[in-house]
């Protein structure tokens, strides 16, 4: 088990990106061995993103990460077993983590890095949109997390009811060819608690802090926009504040 002070905020926020978008594999062979630390993304969306994680990286871990823009994605990687042994005695898991994924004990115990992480992980797997309903244009805001793992969710229950955020939870079953699936679907509805979020939580994506900067400026997030029309809608001229690593 680490030592929980060598979890910094930032380390926290990076646990929360590995463990959303990102991926921890060890591979040993008589051959070869590889201890590889990724994250990927989507290469039209977020990288200005990548660009923030980049430094992050960078500046918490005392090592220069690679960033490539490939044909369907952008890949943050290090292939450094330091690195992925550090991550992997917090409590974040090596290999395939869909359905057993969960917040490492260290940070979900601690209110200040429990946020931290929760911000990484929204940035990289929640989604952020704003609903029509009845409304006349789409102003409703609606943060949304979808897990396999139900002891996500829960975990991620536990860090909104200490904050005093609301939420609502649904249980989703999908069918294909392969079999059934079952996911867990949290919702955290409303301007109150999007506020909250952000005063409390916030978010480093520009994917996301572009929706809610459009919807300040009209009223309403108009909805399928990429982020190249997004920021066009915010300011032609002046590119949206990217936070600081």
């Amino acid at each position: 088990m680490a030592d929980s002070s060598k979890i910094t905020p930032k380390i926290a926020e990076i646990c929360g990106v590995i463990t959303g978008d990102g991926h921890l594999s060890r591979y040993i062979s008589p051959k070869r061995t590889d201890y590889r630390v990724e994250v990927f993304g989507d290469k039209t969306e977020e990288v200005d993103y990548f660009q923030y994680l980049f430094l992050l990286f960078q500046k918490s871990l005392g090592r220069t990460f690679k960033i490539k823009i490939k044909k369907d994605c952008i890949h943050l990687y290090k292939h450094s077993k330091e690195i992925l042994e550090f991550f992997e005695e917090i409590g974040i898991i090596v290999g395939k983590k869909s359905d057993k994924a969960r917040i490492p004990k260290l940070i979900l115990n601690d209110p200040i890095l429990s946020l931290k992480f929760l911000r990484g992980l929204a940035d990289t797997d929640f989604s952020m949109c704003f609903k029509k309903g009845a409304r006349r244009n789409n102003s409703y805001p609606r943060i949304c997390a979808e897990f396999a793992s139900q002891k996500m969710i829960k975990d991620i229950q536990i860090i909104l009811d200490r904050i005093g955020i609301t939420y609502c939870k649904q249980k989703v079953i999908r069918h294909n060819l392969f079999g059934v699936f079952i996911h867990y679907r949290l919702q955290i509805n409303g301007r109150k608690n999007l506020s909250k979020w952000m005063n409390l939580i916030g978010f480093s994506n520009p994917k996301h802090l572009t929706k809610i900067k459009v919807w300040k400026n009209l009223g309403y997030c108009p909805p399928r926009t990429t982020y190249s029309e997004r920021l066009k809608i915010i300011n032609r001229s002046r590119k949206i504040n990217l936070p600081t690593s």
